[in-house]
């Protein structure tokens, strides 16, 4: 894909996570506007984890895997 700037790039992206989260079952979550301190959160099955990741711990915005070293940031629910 062809992006003229990254405000289309991060548009683009964040559809095709909303399309393959929704298609895989998950129930997906976004803010209503830029005041929040998320971008995106999705929900699989009763049994849910939350996350919250300060910005600034962030550095790879197009993919991240919830490992070992986000465990410190797993809200007990």
């Amino acid at each position: 894909m062809n992006f003229k700037t990254n405000k289309e790039k991060g548009n683009s992206s964040l559809g095709m996570a909303i399309a393959y989260f929704t298609t895989n079952g998950y129930v997906v979550s976004i803010p209503l506007n830029d005041t929040q301190d998320y971008d995106f959160l999705f929900v699989l099955n009763e049994k849910s984890e939350m996350y919250l990741i300060p910005k600034d711990k962030i550095f790879n915005k197009s993919t991240l895997n919830l490992c070992d070293k986000y465990r410190e940031y797993k809200v007990k629910i």
